[in-house]
C-alpha cells in the first residue's frame, strides 16, 4: 500500500511538472506576441493612426527584447516608422527597485512631431498634453524607484517638426550615453553625437552629471553652417527678416544651481551671410568671427557677464529699404582684447574700422568717408560712463553739399532714414538711468584727409576742397563741461590757400565759451562770386583774401576782432537792388568806398571789431558781420578821405581799367597753342625772365589771368567732328556744350603759369593772383583772339 501510494504520488508530481513545463512553454511562446499586443494595443489607444509591429522578440532569461519595424499604418510615408529597438533588462537590480537598462538601441527610425497648437504634441500620431493636465503624478512612485542606463546607442535616426512657426529636419547619425544613474547622481555620463539639423551638421562629445540636483555639463560642441533662419520665429515680431550660417568651435561648461546658471566656454564663433531686417532697415554681415572666452552667470543677487578674446566683422553695413540709402557700410571692424567684468566694467584695446562710410546714396556719394578710424583704450563703466584714451582717423572724406534754400539735402535724408526710436520706452529709459557721461582725451585726424565743399546758386554751383593737413581736439568730458577743450587745425584750401585756427572750446558748457585764433591766407575770393552776389550785388572779378580773426565768447557774449587784408579786389556790379542796400550803408558806392581803401599796391587792409550777444534772440551773425564790415569800411573811408581824397581819386581813375583790375603796368601775353595749356618754350623763357624779376622785387605782385578764345573754340569743336567727312565748312557752332571745356582751359593756363612760379622761384603764394577765367570771341583784333594768359602789374 506504502508503495503504491509513493507510486502516485509520484506520477501526480511529474504531471505537475509536465503541467507546468507546458504552461511555462506556453508562456515563453505566447509572451513576445503578447507584448506586441500590449505594444500595439496601447500605441493605438494613444494614437490618432493604426500602429503595427512585424515582430516582437523576447528572452526573459537575458532581459533582451527585440521589436522590428514599428510604424503606423500609411499609404504613403509614416508619422512613426522604427526598424528595430533592442532592449537589454538586469533583473537582479529590480529586487532592489531599481530599473538597470544594460543596454537600449534604436536604428534606422523616423519620427514625425507635429504641434498644431499650444496645447498638443503629436509624436508620430501620439497625442502628447503640453499643459500637464492628464498627466497622473504621483510623486512617491515615481521617487521609490531608481533608473539606470549603462548604454544607449541611436543609430541613423531622424525627426521632422512641423509647427506653424517652423518646419525642420533633425538627423541623428550617432547618439551614445553610456552609464547614467539615478541612485549615483554624482556620476559623469558620457554623451556622444553626430547629427545634423536641416542640412547643418552638429557633433559634440559631453560629461553631465545628468541625475545631480545641481546637475553640470562639460565637453565640445561643433556646429557647421547652421542656417539661422531657421530660428527667426524665436527672434520677434519686430524681426521680419533673419538669415546668416553660424559654425561653432568651442569646449564649454554649465552648471545649473537651485536658482542660478553657469555657463562658460572657450573656442571661436562665427556667422557668415548674415541678414536682419526691422523696421524697414536692412542689416548685412558678410562674415563675422569671435575668439575667446565667455562667462555667464545668472543668479537673482549677483548676475554677472565675463569675456576676454577679440571680435572681427567685414562687410557690414546697414541700408534703409524704403529710400536706398546706406545709412553705414564698412569693410572691416575688429574690436581687440575685449574684456567684460561683470556687464559693469567694459574694456577694449582698440577698435579699428576699415572703410566706412556713412549716408552712401545708390551714387555712391557719400556724406562721410574714412579709409580707417581706430578707437584706443575704450572702457565703459557701470553702463553709463565710457572714457576714451584717443580717436584716430585716417583717409576722412567729408561731403558739405548745400542747396540753395541752406540745406544738406544728404544729411537730411540720413535723418530720415534712421529707424524711428519708441518714444514712450525712450522716455522711460531716460528718467529710470542715470546720465550718462563721457570722456575723450585726444582726436586727431591724419594729414591725408579732406572736406569737399559745395554751394548750389542760382548761376552756378561753388565748389572747394579743404585738404587736412593737420586736426587735434583735445579733451572733452562731460563731467567738467566748462573745462575748455584745446583744438588745432591746419588746412589748405585748394591748392594754395591755407587755413589756421588754433584755440580752445567748451563744446558742452551750457552757454558758450571759446577763444580761437584764425588765419587764412591766398584765399581766392571770384570762386565764391556766386554767394557773394546775393549778399553784395556785385561779381568777384578777382581778389585774394588774407584774414587773421581773434575771436572771445564768454558766457554767449561775443567780443572779437578781425584783420582783413584784400589784395587786388575787382567788383562787377550784378544786382542794382542789393548793390543800393550796400550803397545807403556806406553813403556811397561800394566800388568807390573799396578805392579809397586801396594802398599803392591796390590792397585793402581792415580792422573790423565784432560783439554781440548771442543768446538774444535778434542775434543774427550775418547782420552782426555786415553791419561790422559796413561801419568799418565806412570809417576808414573816412579817414582816408580826410587826408587823400582827391589825388587819390584822380591817380585812381587816371589808371588804366583792364578786366576790373586798377593797373598801371601790363605785360606781354604768354601765347599757348589752340586747345592746350601747356607752356610751349618761347612762353617758357618769358616767364622766367618775370620771374627772376620777382625775385630781386619781393615787393612786386602779379596778376595772371587765364583766356580761352574762338580759336581755341574751332579747334575743339574740329576734335569733336573729326569722324565728319566734311571738317573745312564754317558754320556756327554750338556755344553751350562748349563753353565749360573752354573756361576750364583758361583756368589751366593760369594755374600752370602759377604752378611754373612757385615751383621754379619758390614765390610766395600770396605775390601770385589768378583771375576769374575768361572766353574771348572777338576774332577782329588778331593780338586779342591769341589763346594767352595776361600779366599784369
Amino acid at each position: 500500500m506504502a508503495s503504491d501510494h509513493k507510486k502516485t504520488s509520484r506520477i501526480v508530481w511529474l504531471k505537475r511538472l509536465i503541467i507546468s513545463s507546458l504552461l511555462f512553454v506556453v508562456l515563453l511562446i505566447a509572451l513576445p506576441y503578447a507584448i506586441q499586443f500590449g505594444l500595439i494595443k496601447g500605441l493605438n489607444n494613444a494614437a490618432s493612426k493604426t500602429v503595427i509591429i512585424d515582430d516582437v522578440d523576447f528572452n526573459p532569461f537575458t532581459g533582451k527584447l527585440a521589436i522590428s519595424h514599428l510604424r503606423t499604418q500609411e499609404p504613403q510615408q509614416a508619422d512613426l516608422s522604427i526598424s528595430s529597438v533592442n532592449l537589454q533588462i538586469d533583473w537582479l537590480p529590480l529586487f532592489n527597485k531599481r530599473l538597470l537598462i544594460n543596454s537600449l538601441t534604436i536604428q534606422d527610425a523616423h519620427i514625425k512631431i507635429q504641434q498644431k497648437d499650444s496645447q498638443t504634441l503629436y509624436i508620430g500620431s501620439i497625442k502628447i498634453p503640453l499643459n500637464g493636465a492628464s498627466r497622473d503624478t504621483n510623486e512617491e512612485a515615481s521617487t521609490s524607484w531608481e533608473l539606470g542606463l549603462n548604454k544607449l546607442n541611436i543609430i541613423n535616426n531622424s525627426f521632422t517638426f512641423q509647427s506653424d512657426a517652423f518646419s525642420d529636419d533633425f538627423t541623428i547619425s550617432q547618439l551614445t550615453i553610456n552609464e547614467a544613474f539615478s541612485w549615483d547622481p554624482n556620476n559623469l555620463s558620457t554623451l556622444s553625437f553626430n547629427t545634423q539639423l536641416n542640412t547643418s551638421p552638429i557633433n559634440g562629445h559631453i560629461r553631465a552629471s545628468l541625475f545631480s540636483e545641481q546637475p553640470s555639463v562639460k565637453g565640445q560642441l561643433n556646429v557647421k553652417n547652421l542656417n539661422l533662419n531657421a530660428f527667426k520665429a524665436l527672434a520677434g515680431e519686430n524681426i521680419e527678416e533673419l538669415k546668416g550660417l553660424l559654425d561653432t568651435d568651442i569646449k564649454f561648461s554649465l552648471l545649473l544651481g537651485k536658482n542660478s546658471i553657469d555657463y562658460s566656454q572657450t573656442g571661436s564663433l562665427s556667422i557668415k551671410q548674415a541678414v536682419i531686417t526691422s523696421a524697414s532697415v536692412q542689416h548685412t554681415l558678410g562674415s563675422g568671427d569671435w575668439s575667446g572666452s565667455v562667462q555667464v552667470i545668472t543668479s537673482p543677487e549677483k548676475p554677472s557677464i565675463n569675456a576676454e578674446g577679440q571680435l572681427t566683422l567685414s562687410e557690414l553695413s546697414s541700408t534703409n529699404q524704403l529710400t536706398q540709402l546706406v545709412l553705414a557700410n564698412t569693410q572691416t571692424l575688429t574690436v581687440k582684447q575685449l574684456s567684460i567684468k561683470k556687464l559693469n566694467n567694459i574694456a577694449i584695446s582698440s577698435v579699428e574700422v576699415g572703410d566706412l562710410s556713412i549716408g552712401k546714396t545708390a551714387s555712391n556719394n557719400s556724406l562721410l568717408e574714412s579709409k580707417k578710424l581706430i578707437i584706443d583704450k575704450l572702457q565703459l563703466h557701470d553702463l553709463n560712463n565710457i572714457d576714451i584714451k584717443k580717436i584716430n582717423i585716417d583717409g576722412l572724406n567729408a561731403v558739405l553739399d548745400i542747396n540753395k534754400q541752406g540745406d544738406i539735402p544728404l544729411l537730411n535724408t540720413l535723418t530720415k532714414s534712421l529707424p524711428a526710436a519708441d518714444e514712450k520706452k525712450t522716455s522711460e529709459t531716460n528718467n529710470a538711468a542715470k546720465p550718462f557721461q563721457f570722456q575723450v582725451a585726444n582726436i586727431d585726424i591724419s594729414k591725408n584727409s579732406q572736406i569737399k565743399f559745395s554751394k548750389e546758386t542760382e548761376l552756378e554751383r561753388v565748389e572747394k576742397k579743404i585738404m587736412i593737413d593737420q586736426l587735434n581736439i583735445g579733451n572733452i568730458n562731460s563731467l567738467t563741461p566748462k573745462k575748455p577743450t584745446p583744438i588745432n587745425i591746419q588746412a589748405t584750401i585748394d591748392q594754395f590757400s591755407k587755413l589756421s585756427i588754433k584755440g580752445q572750446v567748451a563744446p558742452l558748457s551750457e552757454k558758450i565759451n571759446t577763444s580761437i585764433q584764425t588765419q587764412l591766407s591766398a584765399f581766392e575770393l571770384h570762386d565764391f562770386s556766386p554767394i557773394f552776389k546775393n549778399e553784395l550785388g556785385y561779381t568777384i572779378e578777382n581778389g585774394q583774401l588774407n584774414a587773421d580773426l581773434d575771436i572771445d565768447i564768454k558766457d554767449n557774449i561775443l567780443d572779437g576782432k578781425t584783420s582783413l587784408e584784400i589784395n587786388q579786389l575787382a567788383l562787377e556790379p550784378a544786382n542794382e537792388s542789393t548793390a543800393k542796400k550796400i550803397t545807403q550803408q556806406l553813403s556811397m558806392p561800394l566800388e568807390s568806398a573799396l578805392s579809397m581803401l586801396r594802398d599803392d599796391n591796390n590792397n585793402i587792409k581792415l580792422n573790423i571789431p565784432v560783439k554781440g550777444d548771442l543768446a538774444s534772440p535778434d542775434f543774427n551773425i550775418s547782420d552782426v558781420i555786415n553791419t561790422a564790415l559796413g561801419n568799418a569800411l565806412q570809417g576808414t573811408v573816412k579817414n582816408v578821405l580826410k587826408y587823400a581824397l582827391q589825388p587819390y581819386g584822380v591817380m585812381f581813375m587816371a589808371a588804366e581799367k583792364a578786366y576790373g583790375i586798377a593797373t598801371s603796368i601790363k605785360l606781354e601775353p604768354l601765347i599757348f597753342p589752340p586747345g592746350d595749356s601747356v607752356l610751349a618754350e618761347n612762353s617758357i623763357n618769358q616767364i622766367n625772365k618775370i620771374g627772376e624779376l620777382m625775385q630781386k622785387r619781393p615787393q612786386l605782385s602779379i596778376h595772371i589771368c587765364g583766356f580761352a578764345t574762338q580759336h581755341d573754340h574751332m579747334f575743339l569743336q574740329n576734335l569733336a567732328n573729326s569722324d565728319s567727312a566734311d571738317t573745312s565748312t564754317s558754320t556756327a557752332p554750338n556755344e553751350k556744350p562748349l563753353q565749360e571745356p573752354l573756361l576750364k582751359l583758361a583756368s589751366e593756363r593760369q594755374v600752370a603759369v602759377k604752378t611754373h612760379l612757385v615751383n621754379n622761384y619758390h614765390l610766395k603764394a600770396t605775390r601770385l593772383f589768378t583771375c576769374k577765367p575768361r572766353v574771348e570771341k572777338d576774332l577782329n583784333n588778331e593780338t586779342t583772339a591769341k589763346p594767352r594768359v595776361e600779366l599784369l602789374i
